[in-house]
């Protein structure tokens, strides 16, 4: 066995997702927050926060390879969408 990336929340994690293509990674936790990390090296990537839930996440999954879908112990159901780079030179 080759350790290939460490991961770590900010807080304790509560669950755990694998994409459809098993490159990313989706932690939650008790900071009510959700990251994607890309489990291999990828050029001009950076692991994602998603925050948006003020309650525990319940789970958190991904649709397919561009789309994640959270949810929250009182019900809010957040869907989210991945974008390539949505700040350009103009901005």
């Amino acid at each position: 066995m080759v350790k290939i990336k460490v991961i770590s929340n900010k807080h304790m994690v509560t669950g755990m997702n694998w994409s459809p293509d098993s490159r990313f990674l989706l932690t939650w936790g008790e900071d009510n927050s959700i990251i994607m990390n890309a489990v291999f090296s990828l050029r001009k990537y950076v692991d994602s926060m998603l925050q948006a839930h003020k309650f525990k996440i319940v789970t958190s999954f991904f649709l397919d390879s561009i789309h994640v879908v959270s949810l929250d112990c009182m019900g809010k159901v957040c869907l989210w969408k991945w974008v390539d780079d949505y700040i350009t030179e103009n901005y």
